[in-house]
């Protein structure tokens, strides 16, 4: 059994396989022949891919793991179908040194996790590359993918094109730009994810959308957070638009409820470097902020794996 999960900016990419009955797929059970994957997918946090068959492959990659070292074509040397790294503790990191909130995902989850993550993605370059493509093609039936972007979406296009921003609009529009000197068509966020989601689906997977995180709503002095912004609610309505096979987590809104719950002097000190990229321990409180998002809302595809009470989780339902 394995969680994937793919975010833009400081996020990250896991992937849980379980059988179709909730019974924890391991070398312990033998009920192995059908398995979810559950991807969350997205963003800035480095990437890597975990598991190997072979006890030398399982310690190198978490060792490689452990010291954030892995790139993207050593992702490919180690097979997330088996194992899952060790999960990290906050505390285990130096403040300065960003981690996506999907690292400590685990720690709420019964199931393995492995991240898909790459840094500084967005709806749009993380199709261009091919990535929701070779996430497709590693889905089996009953698999769950969180996708969570909006971080790198925003800016402008033609001759500022930064490969990542996105066609204005909330649905087929497109956009003429160029990048790298090639004249490119660019389409909207909620096509890119709504195509992904539909790519999923189409394999028989499940769909989580996650809204993206909020800043530092403490910056001003006060506390601030309004709806979180356009991409917010174009994530909504992609999981909407999806069907039965999707839902949706307002993981911006239970974030930012934490956020408050916890005060200034602690979520300030969250944010050591900007007010974008939260420190271990922010990134931390941003995974609890999830999974009581997904528990408030009665756990959906991820119901009987999550570990925490509802009420152990700060901030309260939405």
């Amino acid at each position: 059994m394995v969680v994937g999960v793919i975010v833009g900016c400081l996020d990250v990419c896991f992937g849980f396989r379980v059988p179709d009955i909730p019974v924890l797929r391991s070398s312990s059970h033998s009920l192995l022949r059908h398995a979810f994957l559950k991807s969350i997918i997205g963003g800035c946090a480095g990437s890597y891919s975990v598991g190997c068959s072979k006890r030398s492959c399982r310690e190198a990659c978490a060792n490689r793991i452990s010291s954030r070292r892995l790139d993207d074509g050593e992702s490919k040397w180690c097979n997330y179908r088996y194992t899952s790294p060790p999960i990290p503790k906050p505390e285990s990191h130096t403040n300065t040194h960003p981690l996506g909130w999907g690292v400590f995902l685990p720690n709420s989850l019964t199931l393995p996790v492995v991240n898909k993550a790459i840094g500084g993605r967005s709806s749009r370059s993380y199709t261009v590359e091919g990535r929701f493509d070779e996430i497709a093609n590693l889905v089996k039936p009953n698999d769950i993918v969180i996708m969570e972007f909006g971080h790198n979406d925003g800016g402008g296009l033609g001759s500022g094109d930064n490969g990542r921003s996105v066609c204005p609009g909330t649905g087929s529009e497109t956009c003429q730009s160029t990048y790298n000197g090639q004249a490119v068509t660019v389409h909207t966020f909620p096509y890119y994810l709504t195509e992904a989601g539909k790519k999923l689906i189409a394999k028989g997977a499940k769909v989580i959308v996650s809204s993206q995180t909020p800043n530092n709503p403490w910056e001003g002095g006060s506390f601030s957070y309004t709806d979180g912004g356009r991409f917010v609610g174009y994530a909504r309505d992609v999981a909407k638009a999806l069907g039965s096979n999707a839902m949706y987590v307002d993981h911006g809104a239970y974030t930012a409820d934490i956020f408050k719950t916890l005060g200034k002097a602690k979520v300030d000190a969250f944010f050591p470097v900007d007010h974008t990229h939260p420190s271990p321990a922010g990134s931390d409180a941003v995974a609890k902020a999830f999974v009581k998002g997904i528990q408030c809302g009665g756990g959906g595809f991820l119901n009987g794996f999550v570990k925490n009470a509802t009420a152990s989780i700060p901030g309260k339902c939405l």
